[in-house]
Parts: structure tokens; C-alpha cells; sequence
């Protein structure tokens, strides 16, 4: 566990695109969205926050450690408004923290070792080199780290120097509206590719039913790999 680092995993969308339900609590052979990344994500910060959307906290149960935060003003900016309420909660209690660990809820296999990757990658390399036009190439200090695969960027999952976006609960309630990828061409972001993982994306996420079935096939392949390997 790093105290430098507040882990917010953004669990406020709407899932429009599956009928309205909640991600967060959408099963996986038998577990949530919610508790697999809570498995793989929760030791990686001293603070841990759940940005709940504009939803009713009641509905989710990720443990008394977490600390619920809705949307600030009930705003509708997608996964942006997650991260800014989350920078606003750190800043009413006064944290510490320097880094905001950000992770989709629908990220089931997403590594909670990439803190760990991307606090040196941020600190110490230089930029994309324009592989990514959401992403700029600059100096070695970083204001963000984001998680890619492949070809794709997956913005809602990375590491963001809180320095950097501390003004971002007050420009969004400025009416200044611009998405997460917006943030990016603002700032000094690196991307940290995530190839490997036996060529499959750790970035995966939930986003049609179809992959609800894609998912579990995927889980299940896995625990019996490492029931296996671990003679259970």
C-alpha cells in the first residue's frame, strides 16, 4: 500500500447500453464487477474512494473502508465527473496523497500493479512520442499516466498527479464542459502500454451483454489455471 496514492474506482455509469442496470453489481461466475476490482485494486492507496454517479450510495457494498462520493451538482459528464468529485473529496480532507489512482468498475481484469508501473513512469520518462493523438509528448515530469492496449487508450484507467488536476471540481462547476480525452490535450499525460498479459486485454471492459458471457468465459479459463497451478 502506497499513502502517496487515493485509489477512485468510477462506478457512476448509467449502463445505458445493457438496460439500465448497474455495472458495479453485475456478476461475473458468481462475483461483482465491484469486488473483482476491489480484489485487484484496493491495496494500491492509503485512501480509497467509490464515485457513485449520481446514484443512491445504499446500492453499493464495497466495504467500511471506502469512502462513497456522488457527482458534484448532480452533474452528467461521464467518467470526468467521477474523477473530479473524487480530487474535491481529497481536498475536504485535507489528504496527503499526491497521485489518484483512477479504475472503470467494468475493469475486471485490470492489474493493480500498474500504480506501482505508472508512479515511476510518471516521475521519470518521456512522453508518448505521439503515438496516441490524445496523449502529448513533453518533459519528464508527468501529469498523467494512462493504461493502453494495443492500439487502444483506455483513459478512465490511470494515474493523475493530483497537483495537476486539483482545479478541476471548480472548472467543471465553472460550466467549462469537456470529456476525460479533453483533459488529456490539456495536460501532460504518457501512456503505459499493457501488451503481453497472455494476449489478452487486462483493460477489458463490460459495455454489451454479449461480453458479460466473454467475460465470465475469461474468469472461469483463469481460476482454473491458477486452481491448477496452485493444486487447489
Amino acid at each position: 500500500m502506497n499513502n502517496n496514492i487515493a485509489v477512485v474506482i468510477l462506478a457512476g455509469g448509467g449502463g445505458k447500453r445493457l438496460g439500465g442496470v448497474i455495472k458495479a453489481n453485475l456478476k461475473i461466475e458468481g462475483t461483482s464487477l465491484l469486488e473483482r476490482v476491489i480484489k485487484n485494486v484496493g491495496n494500491a492507496g492509503g485512501v480509497r474512494i467509490l464515485s457513485t454517479g449520481n446514484m443512491d450510495p445504499g446500492l453499493f457494498r464495497p466495504g467500511p473502508e471506502w469512502i462513497m462520493c456522488n457527482d458534484l451538482n448532480n452533474m452528467t459528464m461521464g467518467p470526468l465527473a467521477g474523477i473530479a468529485a473524487a480530487v474535491a473529496c481529497l481536498q475536504r480532507r485535507n489528504s496527503d496523497a499526491q497521485y489518484l489512482f483512477s479504475v472503470a468498475v467494468d475493469s475486471p481484469f485490470f492489474p493493480g500493479s500498474f500504480a506501482q508501473r505508472a508512479l515511476e513512469k510518471i516521475n521519470g520518462e518521456h512522453g508518448s512520442h505521439g503515438k496516441k493523438n490524445d496523449v502529448k509528448d513533453g518533459a519528464n515530469i508527468h501529469d498523467a499516466v494512462v493504461a493502453s492496449y494495443g492500439s487502444q487508450l483506455y483513459p478512465t484507467n490511470a494515474l493523475w498527479r493530483i497537483k495537476s488536476i486539483s482545479h478541476l471540481p471548480h472548472e467543471l462547476e465553472d460550466t467549462s464542459r469537456f470529456g476525460i480525452k479533453g483533459l488529456l490535450k490539456r495536460i501532460n499525460a504518457i501512456e503505459l502500454p499493457l501488451d503481453g498479459h497472455g494476449g489478452q486485454n487486462p483493460c477489458q471492459n463490460l459495455n454489451h451483454v454479449a461480453d458479460i458471457a466473454a467475460m465470465s468465459d475469461r474468469a472461469r479459463t483463469t481460476e482454473q489455471h491458477f486452481g491448477q497451478k496452485d493444486g487447489n
